[in-house]
């Protein structure tokens, strides 16, 4: 019997298995939506599952940054040669330095700033009901010519409701008691399943950073059993892009945030702001969100400093635009350069798109995402408008 063909203007031939595939991906999507909730479900459970190796290729993708700088430096002392051993031999020394250097890196950082974040606990518990009293007297004074602003200032009664916070959250602490069991059960269980989630997720980077070239000889291999030769070249360029600028983006990213949030520190303290440390390492994370990171940093000092003294709080303000100025202007350009090659209307525009979908999350790898997309289709414009013989400027 023979097999019924369709012409395609572009594909040619295409036989009955071809629409019976297209008929049973119809069917199957049509399943999945009129049973979405349970895809759904089905969905999260997968993610769940597959967790921590997502979150170990994530570790073994940003290590792998340094990693590739060390490994060419030893490459310089241990030359590259055909022997297994000396390429292995250079590989391990250059992720053991890696790791050991992120977890140095997070180590200082954390033995600096816990004492630093206790003194700061200790002085808002201390400083905010006198800050929100001080504050609410001023505005007193400042609106004390209307009568019923000034009479809703008062009904605030800050000072006191604030004493008062214990009175209120002890009855609450006295019903959960009974409680305290099972929350320490569940306590427990979270954290040993989080040591385990990190422990795999650690694991697997390392499998990944160790054999990276022989997992991507796998990959290609794969390609190019089921797909054609030009098939397998696009891929492996559509793959190729991406790495470099997720690359290029994070590394950018994440050395402009470090000289940032040093000069931060650095101003603070010869300027003897309070609390210098621990804003500068604030900032340094907040740089990392696209656009708005640098206004949250901007208000966590701010309030931060202004609980101690408001006066300094303005001179903060002012010393960290003027470093935002300087940032952007001359050292964001040199470092990050022209690595997401991303309009700036298209920037904001994955920012927004990214924050609403996922969050902080999103805003930081949406950025990098919509680079990729514009590149490519800019290229396939560029190409198709050529073949045409039109002009191709962007």
């Amino acid at each position: 019997m023979k097999l019924v063909r369709f012409r395609n203007s572009e594909t040619g031939d295409c036989s009955l298995k071809k629409v019976i595939l297209v008929v049973s991906y119809t069917v199957l999507l049509i399943a999945c939506v009129i049973r979405l909730e349970a895809v759904i479900a089905l969905a999260g459970r997968l993610f769940s599952v597959l967790f921590p190796f997502l979150l170990g290729a994530m570790i073994a993708f940003i290590v792998n940054i340094p990693m590739q700088t060390i490994e060419n430096l030893i490459g310089k002392v241990i030359p590259d040669t055909e022997q297994k051993s000396r390429r292995g031999i250079r590989r391990a020394i250059a992720m053991a330095v890696s790791f050991l250097l992120i977890f140095a890196a997070l180590g200082i950082i954390l033995t600096l700033m816990i004492p630093e974040i206790g003194a700061a606990m200790v002085s808002l518990a201390s400083g905010v009901p006198a800050f929100l009293e001080d504050l609410t007297q001023k505005i007193l004074v400042y609106f004390g010519q209307n009568p019923q602003i000034r009479a809703s200032l008062e009904r605030l009664t800050i000072g006191t409701e604030w004493e008062n916070i214990w009175d209120k959250l002890l009855p609450f602490v006295r019903s959960g008691a009974g409680n305290v069991f099972e929350s320490t059960v569940s306590t427990v269980s979270g954290v040993f399943g989080g040591l385990v989630t990190a422990a795999l997720a650690l694991m697997f980077s390392i499998y990944i950073l160790s054999s990276k070239e022989k997992l991507g000889g796998q990959a290609v291999r794969v390609l190019r059993a089921y797909l054609s030769p030009e098939k397998v070249r696009k891929t492996l360029r559509i793959t190729g892009i991406i790495a470099k600028t997720y690359s290029n983006y994070f590394a950018g990213q994440f050395t402009d945030a470090c000289i940032f949030g040093f000069l931060i520190f650095l101003l603070l303290t010869l300027l003897s702001l309070p609390y210098a440390m621990l804003i500068g390492v604030l900032v340094a994370f907040t740089a990392l969100i696209p656009i708005v990171g640098a206004y949250i940093g901007l208000a966590i000092g701010a309030f931060l400093i202004a609980v101690v003294n408001p006066m300094y709080a303005l001179y903060f303000a002012g010393v960290y635009m003027a470093t935002v100025f300087v940032d952007n202007n001359f050292i964001y350009p040199r470092v990050v350069g022209s690595s997401v090659g991303l309009p700036a209307i298209w920037v904001l525009l994955a920012v927004g798109v990214g924050g609403g979908l996922f969050g902080i999350v999103g805003m930081i790898f949406f950025i990098p995402g919509t680079s990729v997309i514009y590149q490519l289709i800019r290229e396939n414009v560029a190409r198709r408008l050529e073949a045409r013989g039109e002009e191709t400027a962007s």
